[in-house]
């Protein structure tokens, strides 16, 4: 498991994408929903998601 120190307090929400992205390496499907208040580390955590 990789976790990026640009996402400081974000160890579960990368933890829970490496997850979903170990899964679907093998082929397995997720769903992913993020949801929140602006500003937040939504668009910090997909950038993180999409360069893993």
């Amino acid at each position: 498991m990789k976790l990026s120190r640009d996402l400081y307090g974000r160890r579960q929400e990368q933890a829970a994408l490496d997850r979903i992205l170990d899964g679907a390496r093998q082929g397995d499907g997720a769903t992913l929903v993020l949801w929140g208040d602006p500003g937040i580390g939504k668009t910090a955590l997909l950038e993180y998601a999409a360069d893993e």
